[in-house]
């Protein structure tokens, strides 16, 4: 390990040389929901997820989809919620079917968003209902954890994964596999030379807060000491990831899964970036949101076994869309309508609002009955976000300073 892998795992376990030890309780956070948005980034085709459409041909344009229309899924044999299947020649995991069929009840699924149309401001567009707005993950934590030094852990990135407005402090992590050492936070020292860093620190801290003399920094202070984190506290983290870490998406469903259920966190982004699919987009597509939804899946599990489902809030999105038809290199080329995914036990679920039509062209709808009226309005991502705002009960002094101008549409139930 190099010293930029080292300092990268001090940052990722939230250990700061001006700070002093904490306990648990200090950081330990307990709020109302914690929130996992999940970046499908480069634009995913919605249409083998959860607005297929088959393979009825139009004219002088093909198919959407290479399936028929009977071979389209239910999530349960009441629900308007339809699926696509898995494409012929390639692994079914399973995800598709048990994310369905499992979760539905909790499931508000959003077809026909239209977005940006950009990938470099798209998915910050999507994940916060304007590009020149923090994303709902960091405005959470802004809102109900901002003692905390990880608060917000993301493998999001540049461009919906990042907070370029600071908003709330963010743990990034890129290295998963290294996740495990952050339950040794002493084992790069010497006891006794560990044991000097730590009386250093504390040091540090007594003298920054002896020498300033305004109330409102003093409290700053405090609050930064309350926010870091012990080698008890990290190890605490490491107790709740799996012994074997999963590669990719699954696997930073797991560690955020953890940060939830020790107690460190209240808000993450998972995201993977293969979705850009101008050709072979079957290829591209149908493995990898097969890999989006079962990281959904392990959100899910793992919040059952560790009983905080009931809080837990998922936000499901990409930054655009694909096609709707294939081009002449069996991709299919950005377009700017897209889905959306939400669950929660806190929304009205088992539920679709279906804004697209057969062609797969966006449909205005009517508020609060969202059925397709032409003297509507088109879905936007600060639609969802307006709601999202509410539901997550976010800062009043947030909202007002990030002002979204949309219409409430009533699109969550709540």
């Amino acid at each position: 390990m190099d010293r930029r892998e080292f300092f990268q795992l001090l940052s990722a376990a939230g250990l700061s040389l001006t700070c002093p030890l904490a306990s648990r309780s200090a950081f330990a956070a307990d709020p109302e929901h914690l929130l996992v948005t999940v970046m499908a980034s480069g634009g995913w085709d919605a249409t083998m997820l959860c607005d297929p459409k088959g393979n009825t041909l139009q004219e002088g344009k093909g198919y959407i989809n290479p399936f028929a229309a009977n071979e389209i899924k239910s999530a349960a044999n009441d629900s308007p919620i339809k699926y696509a299947p898995i494409l012929e020649g390639y692994e079914d995991i399973g995800s598709f079917d048990t994310f369905f069929s499992s979760y539905y009840q909790k499931m508000l699924v959003i077809n026909g968003i239209t977005m940006s149309g950009s990938h470099a401001s798209g998915l910050q567009d999507a994940a916060a209902g304007s590009a020149a707005f923090p994303t709902i993950g960091a405005m959470h934590v802004a809102s109900h954890g901002n003692n905390l030094s990880n608060g917000f852990i993301s493998f999001g990135g540049a461009g919906g994964g990042d907070d370029p407005f600071g908003a709330a402090a963010i743990t990034r992590i890129g290295d998963i596999s290294s996740m495990s050492l952050l339950a040794q936070s002493n084992s790069y020292q010497h006891e006794t030379v560990f044991g000097l860093i730590e009386q250093a620190k504390r040091a540090a801290a007594d003298r920054l807060s002896a020498q300033e003399q305004l109330p409102a920094r003093r409290r700053a202070i405090g609050q930064l000491i309350n926010a870091s984190n012990s080698p008890a506290s990290v190890s605490n983290l490491v107790s709740y990831i799996p012994g074997e870490i999963a590669s990719g998406m699954v696997g930073q469903a797991e560690l955020i899964s953890a940060a939830f259920a020790s107690g460190m966190s209240i808000a993450g982004n998972l995201k993977i970036s293969p979705f850009d699919s101008h050709t072979k987009n079957d290829q591209y597509q149908s493995p990898n949101l097969q890999e989006v939804v079962a990281a959904v899946n392990k959100l899910w599990e793992m919040a059952e076994q560790y009983g905080y489902d009931d809080k837990l809030v998922v936000l499901m999105l990409s930054e655009g869309g694909r096609g709707p038809f294939y081009n002449t290199e069996s991709g299919k080329d950005d377009i700017n309508l897209s889905s959306m995914i939400i669950m929660s036990n806190a929304i009205a679920g088992n539920r679709v609002i279906q804004a697209t039509d057969d062609s797969y062209e966006a449909l205005a709808i009517q508020a609060n009955t969202h059925s397709a009226d032409a003297n509507g309005e088109i879905i936007r991502p600060a639609h969802v976000h307006r709601e999202l705002r509410q539901l997550l009960n976010i800062n009043a002094s947030l909202v007002e300073k990030y002002s979204i101008s949309a219409n409430d549409m009533g699109l969550l139930g709540t």
